[in-house]
């Protein structure tokens, strides 16, 4: 199998790879699984987000919501990879302000325009 192996340039890649030592060990592309630290992210971001769902009691159908939240707090959270920075500020040289932040699962209020009201004592605003 692994002599007939051969790469997008055509040369043997397991002939080129025994020269110096190394083991030919194909792997499926993109393939989570042989990638420790992405599968660690992900359970990480995963319990994170059940933890949120679990405090706020949010049904099932908010996971996508939850999930996001959380990639959104680990990229914007310090860390030691980053020389205590975040990666959002190594990326883009700006740090998080709190004031955008709110609770996970926070009610909200939505604000009715004018056109949308029935008639003159109606509410002007709805809780969500």
């Amino acid at each position: 199998m692994l002599q007939s192996t051969l790469s997008h340039s055509g040369c043997n890649q397991a002939a080129t790879c025994a020269s110096p030592g190394v083991y030919f060990c194909p792997l499926l592309p993109y393939l989570l699984q042989a990638n420790g630290k992405v599968e660690s992210l992900n359970q990480m971001l995963s319990d994170m987000a059940r933890a949120m769902m679990e405090q706020r009691r949010m049904p099932a159908c908010f996971w996508q919501f939850a999930y996001t939240l959380a990639c959104f707090m680990h990229n914007h959270s310090p860390n030691s990879q980053c020389m205590n920075s975040s990666p959002h500020q190594e990326l883009y040289g700006q740090a998080l302000t709190i004031t955008t932040l709110y609770p996970f699962g926070a009610e909200a209020i939505i604000y009715m325009l004018a056109m949308h009201q029935q008639h003159k004592l109606a509410l002007r605003a709805i809780d969500c």
